[in-house]
């Protein structure tokens, strides 16, 4: 879509061969498809920093 920019952060989600539940302390996923919301806490400075802010 124009004017939408796009952040990849899979490799902050998954590794190479898996997809952790648990990374450090913080349980990643919700289900299925959904992280947990402290995960994604966890993961918006660097989400943040990509973006350019």
């Amino acid at each position: 879509m124009p004017g939408v920019a796009v952040v990849d952060m899979n490799d902050a989600i998954c590794g190479k061969d898996s997809c952790p539940a648990v990374v450090g302390n913080i349980v990643v996923w919700r289900d299925n498809h959904h992280l947990t919301a402290t995960y994604a806490l966890a993961l918006a400075p660097r989400l943040a920093k990509a973006a350019g802010f």
